[in-house]
């Protein structure tokens, strides 16, 4: 029996949630003893988790300089002993590097996006220097990590996993009439996120289409700036923030078009659009070219660009056929290149193979 112990900043929705919902959930209990901590305080997948018997604890992590939550972290190792730590995104990984233990460390999204300055870059060969394995969910990221100076034997692709959808009855979401047409966005409201040059794509169509909607599922530091945006706008009438703990299931089966503006992440988004059968509208970047086929599944547009956004989800307005098209070859691909049984199967392996004695430890391989 292996102990796996999952770390996470935190359980709102997003993508680093949602892969570890499924693995947490989706290992094989009769060879897997697992266990999830968050840094920070608990979201919605929290719930999720705990009902399907999941332990799950929270540190309370709200500050940079608070020891408290490193040392719970360390005395809940202690504890479990777990024979692999698997944390996700810079804060998790950081933490888990230095609390661990003798377990060997899995890491995914740890160094990040965007060019390092020195610092960062250190503590970033510090960190890989501890990790056994670095996952990547494809090509382009372990290209990114390789260019940062990552070893090629720490890295491990595991294209991220996606359940199929539920096929739930469609509901309204708060605000939108049921004749209306939906565009649907998912994520953290952040800067950085691509969400205003949503609204201002949504601005263009609005004029074109009386009966379309734009509904935002997600919070962040820049929602009140959207918020306001859209007033300033006009749009306030016709775009709808939902909050973190919306159904994202059931937002993206009302949804019409999904679109992924995002500069950085959105895969996991653009995957679960694939999976209900929706049409995406994505930034081309090369994680997001790697899930969504253009021209096939959904458009790829240059980041930032509002007017072609605007334009390829015209295409999708104006020609229900075509739609409907690309939302059954997005499920097709979502089902055969990103079914999340295979991606559970793959860390199993990955797991049982950094724990066996045969194995050798990070330390060995040498500090990177």
């Amino acid at each position: 029996m292996q102990r796996v112990l999952f770390l996470i900043p935190g359980l709102e929705y997003g993508g680093a949630a949602s892969q570890l919902q499924l693995l947490a959930t989706g290992l094989p209990r009769e060879r897997f003893e697992v266990r999830v901590c968050a840094l920070e305080s608990p979201g919605p997948v929290a719930d999720a988790l705990q009902g399907a018997g999941v332990e799950v604890a929270a540190l309370g992590w709200s500050r940079v300089l608070d020891a408290r939550p490193l040392l719970a972290l360390r005395r809940r190792v202690a504890e479990f002993r777990p024979d692999v730590v698997h944390a996700w995104r810079p804060a998790a990984a950081y933490a888990a590097a230095l609390s661990r233990g003798p377990a060997r460390l899995v890491l995914s999204a740890a160094l990040g996006h965007g060019k390092a300055g020195l610092v960062r870059a250190r503590l970033d060969r510090w960190l890989c220097g501890r990790a056994d394995r670095l996952v990547v969910a494809g090509e382009a990221e372990a290209e990114h990590y390789r260019r940062r100076g990552v070893p090629g034997d720490k890295l491990a692709v595991v294209p991220p996993g996606v359940p199929e959808a539920d096929g739930k009855a469609l509901v309204d979401p708060p605000g939108v009439p049921p004749s209306a047409r939906v565009i649907a966005c998912v994520g953290p409201l952040a800067g950085h996120e691509g969400y205003r040059d949503a609204v201002w794509a949504f601005d263009i169509l609005k004029y074109l289409y009386n009966d379309l909607h734009l509904v935002l599922v997600g919070d962040g530091p820049g929602r009140g700036r959207l918020e306001q945006f859209t007033r300033d706008i006009g749009a306030a009438d016709r775009v709808r923030f939902l909050g973190p703990r919306a159904d994202v299931a059931a937002v993206l089966a009302r949804a019409d078009v999904v679109w992924v503006p995002n500069r950085a992440g959105g895969l996991n988004v653009a995957l679960e659009a694939m999976a209900a059968g929706r049409p995406v509208v994505a930034a081309r970047r090369p994680t997001l070219a790697e899930a969504v086929a253009d021209g096939t599944t959904g458009f790829l547009v240059p980041p930032a660009d509002k007017a072609a956004l605007a334009r390829q989800t015209r295409l999708l307005l104006d020609d229900p056929d075509r739609r409907q098209a690309m939302g059954a070859a997005g499920r097709q691909r979502a089902a055969t290149a990103f079914a999340a049984a295979a991606m559970v199967a793959r860390f199993a392996d990955l797991y049982e193979a950094l724990s066996s004695p045969l194995a050798p430890a990070s330390g060995e391989r040498g500090r990177g």
